[in-house]
């Protein structure tokens, strides 16, 4: 009889415990998903970057700005870039000018 019962206990926890993995990396991937999308709103909706993205030198301004918010929303990188995919900013300064790698979404894709 306890033999039957650890037959059928047995793959009854693996079971809950695989249940449990899966759904923890799901929460985990929709939080970043949802904070990274609440950081690039949060930046995009800042004052001063719309008109900063249409001035001559928009790295004067959104290369600070970005960095403060990379600092304060505790993120790995705020990176803005022209429509071509050129970077504007980035927290490593000598990448600043250069194609943001990877495919970019267009800037639709992040409107709330």
């Amino acid at each position: 009889m306890f033999l039957l019962q650890v037959v059928v206990a047995v793959p009854l926890i693996a079971a809950t415990i695989v249940v449990l993995v899966v759904q923890s990396q799901h929460n985990a991937t929709a939080e970043a998903r949802d904070r990274s999308l609440s950081v690039a709103v949060a930046f995009r909706d800042a004052p001063g970057t719309a008109a900063a993205m249409q001035s001559a030198h928009p790295t004067r301004v959104l290369q600070p700005s970005s960095e403060k918010m990379r600092e304060d929303a505790h993120v790995g990188y705020v990176v803005a870039f022209d429509p071509k995919g050129i970077r504007w900013s980035h927290p490593d300064p000598s990448r600043i000018g250069g194609h943001v790698t990877g495919a970019p979404l267009p800037a639709h894709a992040f409107r709330p």
